[in-house]
């Protein structure tokens, strides 16, 4: 056991190994609150409304963060807007994507390209075997110049979020042709043009 000259040592020790890790805790969720603040606040609605708007100061909210609207199309007529979503500058529609899904997002790993095939989001898989797929995610942006929805050329992980971002998954049959965007009867272009 310990002796008289240890215990008060080993108990000083350890109350410093204690308030070291709730330091830590205390401050990754601070972090957090600062930075997804409106992570699932900014939910619903039917649409994008004044998304990109920055106050005239070039920046959205403090604490260096954009605000992005990302709509969720699930395939059976189901589908959910996120509002004005804050996120931190400089992060990618990956991590976006896995932060609005609650870290519901199964998704396939390409180390070489540095990059995630999206296999499924909040439950709703990819058919096949996930990959060669009829029913897939695909990944959209939204044009405001052209006010139309065009398919994304680059995967979530090359997406860098802008203040006022418009994207969307819809997962949707690609068997047809041409892909369908993901609100009903709205216009598409094949690249936006500003």
């Amino acid at each position: 056991m310990f002796s008289r000259k240890t215990a008060p040592i080993s108990a000083a020790l350890l109350l410093i190994a204690v308030a070291v890790v709730a330091s830590e805790i205390g401050g990754y969720y601070y972090i957090q609150s600062l930075y997804f603040k409106k992570s699932l606040t900014g939910q619903g609605g039917n649409g994008p409304s004044g998304a990109g708007s920055d106050n005239g100061t070039g920046t959205s909210t403090l604490h260096r963060t954009i605000a992005v609207s990302t709509l969720m199309s699930y395939g059976n007529g189901t589908s959910r807007w996120f509002n004005e979503t804050n996120v931190p500058v400089g992060s990618n529609f990956y991590s976006f994507t896995f932060t609005i899904a609650n870290g519901r997002v199964e998704a396939l790993y390409y180390p070489t390209l540095n990059a995630h095939y999206i296999i499924g989001i909040d439950g709703v898989r990819n058919d096949g075997d996930g990959v060669h797929c009829t029913f897939c995610w695909t990944l959209w942006m939204y044009c405001k110049t052209d006010g139309a929805w065009s398919l994304s050329l680059l995967g979530a992980d090359d997406i860098i979020l802008r203040d006022g971002n418009i994207l969307a998954w819809d997962m949707q049959d690609n068997s047809q042709s041409p892909l369908q965007p993901p609100q009903a009867g709205a216009k598409t272009v094949p690249l936006c043009s500003g």
